[in-house]
């Protein structure tokens, strides 16, 4: 009995041990599962994710919200100067479209500047007067409030300083956090800027990548829920949002870019955005390069994604599906699928179009991350 009695003490003490240690669990399915809503299942032996849900075929609907993000340290001078000066080009093609646009800096630090904290940039007239934080067609001269509030005073300032020989007195630092900007913009959706049930288009502009270089700063470490790309997708799922992004860069594989903005004139260090082409590749947009010799490709590509993408049947997919390719059920109660093998990022269209109202099932793997 006392044998049995110490058998029963030990495997108590072993219990109450494991039960109180420091344990880090798993990320639940539903983070797995990028935070979305819809029928998800995960393989434990691939992890792969398995998306199977029914959903009705949208009316037609042309609004789209357009957030720049811009990186506004000194280096980014003459990029800034190149994006306002082919902002007529992105405009030419969304001119269609019931579109918003709004701007914020990559400086997320806490502070009383307008450009900190990832909070909305103003669009001021000549006379320096806020006329507003969202641009539409409706806002008289939108084109030159756009060109005047994306070339960034603060950046201009820093320069000069910097020519002057007092580069101490620049108010800018080389936290550059991209990713973590539109996740503050999400979360608090100042001044009504994004719609709801309405795609948001997240266009970055760095020559660095999140938090400078990725995270290798020992005093400037990614931050779980603000700085990987995941983090965002997985908060635009949750508030239902539809989210393409799109980086203007210095790309992974390209040495020579790396090379030629690292010879800036403003002693800037400059990284590739490695986060930020993660970014566009989990949510469907594209990468380029900040050392083109000019923006207008870029900029006319992203600008034909956001209207195609705008007007596609079925869209909003959770992830990019692997294989680029879904099962297509309709309705969605049929017993075989169309096998659709010309996705597009997280939208695709079918051939013939369904009709508004209609019911659909649609199925698709996700490789995990």
């Amino acid at each position: 009995m006392r044998t049995l009695l110490r058998i029963y003490l030990s495997v108590s003490m072993v219990f109450v041990a494991i039960s109180c240690s420091d344990v880090r669990f798993k990320k639940s399915n539903k983070d797995i599962c990028l935070g979305d809503e819809r029928a998800c299942s995960v393989d434990p032996s691939s992890n792969e994710l398995t998306f199977d849900y029914t959903e009705t075929v949208p009316y037609p609907d042309t609004r789209v919200d357009i957030l720049f993000i811009v990186d506004n340290s000194k280096s980014m001078m003459d990029d800034q100067s190149q994006m306002a000066a082919r902002f007529n080009d992105f405009m030419s093609s969304i001119n269609g479209l019931d579109w918003q646009i709004a701007i914020s800096t990559t400086d997320t630090r806490v502070g009383s500047k307008e450009y900190m904290g990832g909070k909305l940039l103003p669009f001021k007239d000549s006379s320096g007067q806020t006329v507003t934080y969202v641009l539409n067609k409706n806002v008289s001269g939108y084109d030159s409030l756009f060109r005047s509030t994306i070339q960034r005073k603060e950046t201009q300032d820093c320069v000069w300083y910097y020519q002057q020989g007092r580069p101490w007195e620049c108010d800018l630092n080389g936290d550059e956090r991209g990713i973590y900007s539109a996740v503050i913009a999400l979360n608090q959706n100042q001044n009504g800027f994004m719609r709801s049930g309405v795609p948001l288009k997240v266009v970055i502009i760095s020559d660095e990548n999140e938090r400078s270089n990725g995270g290798k700063y020992p005093n400037l470490p990614l931050v779980d829920g603000q700085d990987f790309a995941e983090d965002l997708v997985a908060l635009a799922n949750q508030k239902g949002k539809s989210l393409t992004a799109y980086s203007i860069i210095v790309p992974s594989n390209d040495q020579f870019c790396a090379a030629a903005q690292a010879n800036n004139s403003y002693n800037d260090a400059t990284f590739p955005g490695t986060i930020y082409e993660k970014l566009a590749s989990l949510t469907g947009g594209g990468t380029f390069s900040i050392c083109a010799s000019s923006f207008t490709p870029h900029l006319q590509a992203i600008s034909r994604d956001i209207d195609d993408g705008v007007r596609d049947t079925i869209k909003n997919l959770a992830c990019v599906p692997k294989g680029n390719t879904v099962e297509l059920y309709v309705p969605a109660t049929a017993g075989s699928p169309r096998i659709i093998s010309n996705v597009t990022g997280r939208s695709f269209s079918v051939s013939p179009a369904l009709s508004p109202g209609e019911t659909y099932r649609v199925r698709y793997l996700c490789i995990p991350f």
